[in-house]
């Protein structure tokens, strides 16, 4: 009996490790854990940026991410084309590197308005708050040649109670799914 218990216990046991090791290899082929940012993700990608509110998707737009090495040491040019027919509203940017070690960057715009921004498991954050509006941007790079770009936007929410913290409510949301081209 208890050499039965036994052999049922091995091929359990054997069985979860496979799956796990099978999970885990399958995660890693789309989103790399070694993969250097951003120097291996330079180029040109395209796709689409969907932008929605909570009752309906208000637009889908052409959009091109653009991301270069700048002549400055530890600097990256990219810029965000959206398109609209013959049109095309573009945002310009610069990744500076702070602290690679740690994932520390900073955004700035065309402005020079400076927004920190953290790596965390191969996604970019950056948070801010501008005008009563809290704004949450994620990018994301992945191993098949892919880059997720996700912003969302929340109103200062006008609350009855009074309280100590702040409340938002999303009240849009950008989501892209871009492609690396080969330009």
């Amino acid at each position: 009996m208890k050499k039965k218990v036994l052999s049922i216990l091995l091929v359990i046991m054997s069985f979860s490790v496979f799956s796990q090791e099978k999970g885990k290899n399958r995660i890693d082929e789309e989103f790399p854990p070694s993969i250097p940012f951003p120097y291996d993700y330079l180029g040109n990608y395209e796709g689409n940026t969907k932008v929605v509110n909570n009752e309906k998707v208000l637009s889908n737009i052409p959009t091109s991410f653009v991301i270069n090495k700048s002549k400055e040491s530890n600097v990256f040019d990219y810029k965000i084309i959206f398109k609209s027919g013959k049109a095309e509203e573009v945002y310009v940017f610069k990744l500076i590197i702070i602290d690679e070690t740690k994932g520390f960057y900073v955004v700035k715009d065309s402005d020079n308005n400076e927004y920190l921004a953290t790596l965390i498991d191969n996604q970019l954050h950056v948070t801010y708050t501008k005008d009563n509006f809290h704004y949450l941007n994620t990018i994301q790079f992945t191993n098949s040649g892919k880059m997720y770009f996700i912003m969302t936007i929340s109103e200062l929410s006008k609350s009855i109670k009074k309280t100590k913290t702040a409340i938002y409510n999303t009240v849009l949301l950008q989501k892209a799914t871009l492609s690396k081209s080969a330009n």
